[in-house]
């Protein structure tokens, strides 16, 4: 038997067929470019918040490492610190920075950390010690030798910081001082999260 086709015989798709098709490609193309633009979004925001975390661990770690090798704590801010050791500043003195002989370096510094409340950020100055005008009752910084440097970056709004200098008892007891940091850490312009941080740092430097 012969079966015979002609050319009407052939089928192609509908228009109904092409529209559904178009549009379930449409639907599945849709949700895949939410779900990459929402993988590439939360890769954003982990690496701003990654950024924040390095930074804020960089500014306490740089604290840390100065005060506790360090000595002759004083609140506030001096170019010229008066020996002996440190002074006591637990009550309700302005206690928003902190001045000390830090031992890090090849020469002892005088540094210096203070909480900027206009610019919500963390300043660390130093300078050199000017042998010559110092005696064995003071330190005092060469003139000219100050250099200064932002702890804490623009993603970071520092809103309080505060130094508490315990003495301690001199030959027994070393002297400690409690660190406080709140701030904000902007991730993007519609995400923040607050956060406080706080530390007792106890002195490492022998004072014999």
């Amino acid at each position: 038997m012969k079966k015979n086709f002609s050319k009407n015989s052939k089928k192609g798709f509908t228009l109904i067929e092409v529209v559904v098709a178009v549009g379930l490609f449409s639907i599945v193309m849709m949700v895949a470019l939410a779900i990459i633009l929402s993988v590439v979004d939360n890769n954003k925001k982990v690496h701003s918040v990654n950024v924040v975390v390095d930074n804020l661990n960089f500014a306490i770690d740089s604290m840390v490492r100065d005060i506790k090798t360090g000595k002759h704590y004083r609140c506030g801010i001096t170019s010229i610190i008066n020996i002996p050791d440190a002074e006591n500043c637990t009550g309700s003195q302005n206690n928003k920075s902190i001045t000390l002989v830090s031992t890090l370096y090849a020469e002892d510094k005088i540094v210096q950390y203070e909480f900027d409340e206009e610019g919500g950020k963390i300043i660390k100055r130093s300078c050199e010690i000017n042998s010559q005008a110092s005696t064995e009752s003071q330190k005092v910084c060469l003139v000219g030798s100050f250099e200064t440097a932002d702890l804490t970056s623009s993603e970071i709004d520092i809103t309080d910081v505060r130094f508490k200098v315990n003495p301690g008892s001199p030959g027994s007891v070393q002297p400690t001082v409690f660190l406080l940091i709140k701030g904000t850490s902007a991730v993007n312009p519609t995400e923040a999260s607050d956060f406080i941080i706080q530390t007792l740092i106890s002195q490492r430097y022998l004072n014999i």
